[in-house]
Parts: structure tokens; sequence; C-alpha cells
């Protein structure tokens, strides 16, 4: 969001919400297989999402996959 100039605003806030929940429930950052400038790319450039675990319940899956939707406006 800031990266492309859009400012910061609450859809900023509202992804990181996402990343913390599910750095919470993983022990490991979203992305944590890349390091330093690779994980800065994935994450900038990437139309992907962290994985998400399965074993998370249902309701836990589908609020993180709403925090973390690369659209900011759809969060």
């Amino acid at each position: 969001v800031v990266m492309h100039g859009n400012g910061y605003n609450l859809a900023v806030d509202i992804w990181s919400l996402g990343c913390t929940i599910l750095e919470m429930a993983t022990s490991k950052p979203p992305w944590s297989q890349y390091e330093g400038v690779a994980a800065l790319f994935k994450i900038a450039s990437s139309k992907d999402t962290p994985h998400i675990p399965e074993s998370l319940s249902n309701d836990a899956k589908s609020f993180i996959k709403l925090c973390l939707q690369r659209e900011p406006s759809a969060r």
C-alpha cells in the first residue's frame, strides 16, 4: 500500500493485524521462508498470500484471508 504511493491508512493496519495473527498462530512470520530483500520483494511484488495452515479453524482462516487481501479496499 505505502510502496505504491497510496500512503498510510487503515488498510495498512488491517494487513499488519493479519500478519500478526498468522505469526501468533504459527510461531513464524508470514513469508519466513524468504530472507531480507527477497522477503520484501515477495511481499511487495507477488499476488500470493502467505500460507495459512489448514489446522486453523475456518473462522480463523477466513479472518486472516480477509486481512491479507492484496487489494487494500477489500480488507
